[in-house]
């Protein structure tokens, strides 16, 4: 099957097989994942066709939010990647991270899933964008960090994070 987002841009390929037997695998995996030759995060967001789309990517970026053992967002000078990581290793925001992950369609866009990172330094947080409430939707500035001026509309303090509803505007 042809995985395609929402606006019908392929984005993998699905095989289904009765059973595990008549899958054979042609290749080993490297020993070392992260000997792969690395990628642009804007080329890890594209589509990469098979064979090398089925495969993992290895991108490098700074890390601009985290939440252990779930999730980390990276971002180089050509844009930002969710990454959905189980690994729990400490890590900052500003620490500069090699990344290896297999591509995958979630809702909100392209990530890198069954993720593994390793911490490589520490670097200057990217530049911010700023925008205004209405802009923030704007699929360009998707998994960036930025900077949103508006009004609150209200907040809640849920157990996993916060959550604003912004306005633009002041008072």
């Amino acid at each position: 099957l042809l995985n395609l987002d929402r606006l019908q841009n392929p984005t993998g390929v699905e095989l289904r097989v009765q059973r595990l037997q008549d899958i054979h695998v042609l290749q080993d995996p490297p020993a070392d994942a992260f000997s792969i030759h690395p990628v642009s995060i804007s080329q890890a967001r594209g589509f990469i066709p098979p064979p090398e789309g089925n495969h993992r990517v290895r991108i490098r970026g700074i890390v601009t939010f985290r939440s252990p053992g779930r999730e980390l967002y990276v971002q180089d000078s050509g844009g930002g990647i969710c990454v959905k990581t189980d690994q729990a290793d400490p890590v900052e925001t500003g620490d500069e991270v090699e990344v290896i992950g297999f591509r995958s369609v979630e809702e909100t866009g392209i990530c890198l899933r069954s993720a593994e990172f390793s911490v490589v330094g520490k670097a200057k947080s990217p530049p911010l964008i700023s925008l205004r409430a209405s802009e923030v939707l704007n699929l360009e500035n998707r998994d960036r960090l930025v900077r949103v001026e508006g009004r609150v509309l209200h907040d809640t303090q849920p157990a996993a994070a916060p959550e604003l509803a912004l306005t633009d505007g002041r008072d």
